[in-house]
């Protein structure tokens, strides 16, 4: 059974600490500089976070399965909202042209963290400051713009963890 800790809004460098603890309790991950996979990338107000903390290897889960399980997991909450997302060959979840949502894992010994940011509600100009993902003019949305109303990163969290479960076939609580 998988524990789901809601932190609210934190700051980074704590929550990446605490990150670090959970995942060395599976193996011995190293505490060095962070190393996700992803390029440049923007986390704040609006946004649901989400790094999933799991033993791959003993979910018997690939690292490009758990990728996909992830977008999947995304589309399927973006549905459950009315928003028809999908995915591409570039990894995320998008809306038209328009990418809402961004992942970066990292994988250490089997051990997964790092995750994905789902754009619920945040000021999307924050990403007129960055090249996001690394992708030049790429150009961002949220929920909250495809659905003409706001859509809080509570009222999203409760779908996006009951799909991943689904996703990968775990309980949780």
């Amino acid at each position: 059974m998988a524990l789901v800790r809601k932190l609210g809004r934190v700051a980074y460098a704590p929550t990446l600490e605490l990150q670090l603890q959970l995942a060395a309790k599976y193996k011995n991950i190293s505490r060095g500089a962070v190393r996700r996979g992803g390029l440049a990338t923007f986390h704040g107000p609006g946004q649901l976070v989400c790094y999933p903390i799991l033993n791959l290897r003993a979910l018997n889960v690939g690292i490009r399965d758990y990728v996909h399980c992830l977008e999947k997991a995304v589309v399927a909450t973006c549905t459950d909202l009315g928003v028809a997302a999908h995915t591409t060959n570039c990894t995320g979840v998008w809306v038209g042209p328009q990418k809402v949502c961004a992942l970066g894992i990292q994988v250490s010994h089997g051990v997964s963290f790092h995750g994905l940011g789902l754009n619920c509600c945040p000021n999307l100009s924050w990403f007129d400051h960055i090249v996001p993902c690394g992708i030049p003019d790429l150009q961002v949305t949220s929920l909250s713009y495809q659905l003409n109303r706001t859509v809080t990163p509570d009222e999203v969290a409760p779908l996006l963890v009951k799909n991943l479960a689904h996703c990968l076939s775990i309980s949780y609580h």
